[in-house]
């Protein structure tokens, strides 16, 4: 990911980077994640992104929804997120968080820290309601609490790992032209990479 995909700005002694590539491409070429080895993929679906960007990687999935496992075990590639012992480079949640209550999304980061091998990456994105609209992010039934950015990635740091913030633009429409001419970012996706620092 080059320096020119993103720009850089500050909040609260916090730096957040309002990234124009699409939030997949964020994931999938960054450093943390093309330099990672064994990459476990939480909450894959069937044929994910991140499936697909891992043919020279040791792969291993995650999904609670039973199609998805049966297809994961079919390629030999499950494994039970909250029963193994096994250490990974890399964790991916794409598109988790937002789905998740507080109280499993805490668990997850700390199961997250427990399999990550020394300075692994935990790395995610969601969308939020900031510019996103809460009649937006509420279109998914299955949206839970909406999240900041900025807390979100402090309540990570604050289970052992350092966090980089990504702020991505939604696809063009009316309501992020509205967002521009009344002087708002439409920025509503957020992407987190985070490092276990071992603390």
């Amino acid at each position: 990911m080059k320096q020119a995909d993103y720009i850089t700005i500050k909040e609260n002694k916090k730096k957040i980077k309002l990234s124009l590539a699409k939030p997949n491409e964020i994931v999938l070429k960054c450093r943390e994640f093309r330099e990672s080895k064994k990459i476990l993929d939480f909450g894959c679906n069937i044929n994910s992104a991140v499936y697909k960007a891992s043919e020279n990687k040791e792969y291993f999935g995650y999904d609670q929804s039973q199609k998805a496992q049966q297809w994961l075990k079919k390629e030999g590639k499950f494994i039970d997120f909250w029963k193994t012992r096994e250490k990974f480079d890399c964790i991916v949640a794409m598109s988790v968080m937002e789905h998740l209550s507080w109280k499993q999304r805490i668990h997850f980061i700390k199961q997250s820290k427990n399999l990550l091998s020394e300075n692994g990456h935990l790395i995610m994105n969601f969308v939020f309601t900031q510019n996103h609209g809460l009649l937006g992010f509420f279109g998914d039934i299955e949206h839970k609490d909406p999240i900041s950015p900025l807390d979100f990635s402090k309540l990570i740091d604050g289970y052992g790992f350092e966090s980089k913030v990504y702020l991505h633009h939604l696809p063009i429409s009316f309501s992020v032209i509205l967002d521009l001419l009344m002087n708002y970012y439409p920025f509503g996706i957020t992407t987190i990479i985070s490092k276990k620092t071992g603390k």
